[in-house]
């Protein structure tokens, strides 16, 4: 089991986010011509966790979510829903071995994806950037 697998689960798992992605929900990259408003998540860093005695089974893990819509503020609707559910900061289940402990938001960013025509009517971008904690990820 892996933190991806446990962070895709969290999203689509939350009626709030599938309401407005449906099944839209992607590791690292998003296909061209698919429907919008969509998610694409990557897992950029993990770093475990270390006390005096050795290392925990926890591990910290830098996240980036591209909330992806037509406009901007469908893009920042959607990022709203997302920082909802990963700032709950409430324990998340075992999914197959793998338990997010704790999440917050380490920044936000909005960019306009390029549309390959030249003009400015492409699809809106909010990044964010998450630090996680999980076991077993």
């Amino acid at each position: 089991m892996s933190i991806e697998t446990a962070l895709r689960r969290r999203l689509s798992d939350d009626i709030a986010v599938t309401g407005l992605v449906s099944t839209r929900i992607s590791p690292e990259w998003r296909r061209e011509g698919t429907a919008l408003p969509a998610i694409v998540y990557s897992v950029d860093a993990r770093t475990p966790v270390r006390t005096l005695t050795g290392t925990t089974s926890l591990a910290e893990f830098s996240v980036s979510i591209d909330c992806i819509a037509t406009t901007l503020s469908g893009a920042r609707s959607l990022a709203a829903v997302v920082s909802d559910v990963l700032n709950d900061n409430t324990t998340y289940g075992v999914v197959d071995g793998t338990q997010i402990r704790w999440s917050g938001t380490d920044g936000e960013d909005v960019e306009r994806m390029d549309d390959q025509e030249g003009t400015d009517d492409g699809p809106r971008v909010v990044r964010q950037t998450y630090r996680i904690w999980a076991t077993g990820g």
